[in-house]
């Protein structure tokens, strides 16, 4: 096989895999629609899920769990902790306390994957090409070198 062959033999399982996904599981695996995923997670803002009370404490609000953009949402967590104290006069007080706990995913790799996309990320320079160049250069150097030192010697035996 050749390296074309190969090529379009991948290309061809690629597309071959992405549409047994679609026809499974009903969905859109467009480039629009990764896109769009991908924004959702790097523009996701956890304080469109937070509200400070009348109390002044934090609440978590997800609102409409249709929501799409609740897929920036990978955890969600609730756990409830019973807290028992005695007072100064012995009786034995009862503190129940929610502890909610939000995780987004990294908005960090989203956002490069977003500049990627737009080519606002400049890829990293090649070192091997800046060693080449360099390189070059002192050979170059070298050989304007060795050409003033060939005239001078020319000069001298004029």
């Amino acid at each position: 096989m050749s390296k074309v062959d190969i090529q379009e033999r991948i290309a061809e399982l690629k597309r071959d895999s992405i549409n047994r996904i679609k026809n499974a599981y009903e969905l859109d695996l467009s480039a629009d629609r990764i896109l769009l995923e991908v924004s959702r997670m790097a523009f996701s803002n956890i304080g469109n899920h937070l509200k400070l009370n009348d109390n002044g404490h934090i609440e978590i609000q997800l609102g409409d769990l249709n929501n799409p953009n609740i897929g920036a949402l990978p955890s969600f967590k609730m756990k409830t902790r019973t807290t028992k104290t005695k007072t100064a006069d012995g009786n034995e007080s009862v503190v129940e306390q929610t502890i909610m706990q939000i995780r987004y995913q990294g908005k960090t790799r989203a956002l490069e994957l977003l500049m990627k996309h737009f080519e606002l990320l400049k890829p990293k320079s090649d070192n091997k090409s800046v060693i080449d160049i360099v390189s070059e250069l002192q050979k170059g150097r070298d050989r304007v070198a060795q050409n003033q030192s060939n005239r001078s010697l020319i000069d001298t035996t004029n």
